[in-house]
């Protein structure tokens, strides 16, 4: 797990997932939506194709990559983040996922408390 707060891995997938975005910076909504739509085959093979064919499987199945992944997660640490989706907006922690009308009455309850 490149997470050590999460006690249960329900993404085996994740950390590597997060490891070709980490190395696909530059094109991450493209390599998340592609790893969105593929998450039901996602695999080893599926990521590490994916890497080559982008020119990114060097940084891809280098060390330091993960060891960046988990440097970049454990940003999260000191707002206790255990779950996904977990969002931090204008200092209030959300956790779960919410109905879209629900999330935006949130979001601009929000923006209006801190004068946005």
């Amino acid at each position: 797990l490149c997470n050590s707060e999460v006690k249960a891995n329900i993404h085996p997938m994740a950390c590597k997932a997060a490891a070709l975005s980490y190395c696909l910076k530059d094109k991450f909504v493209q390599v998340h939506d592609d790893i969105f739509h593929h998450q039901a085959k996602l695999s080893d093979e599926w990521i590490a194709d994916y890497a080559k064919k982008h020119n990114a499987l060097e940084c891809y199945q280098d060390a330091n990559t993960m060891e960046e992944v988990k440097k970049i997660v454990s940003l999260a640490k000191p707002f206790n983040v255990k779950s996904t989706p977990t969002m931090l907006l204008n200092e209030v922690k959300i956790e779960g996922a919410l109905p879209l009308t629900q999330f935006t009455l949130l979001m601009d309850q929000l923006a209006e408390r801190h004068g946005k």
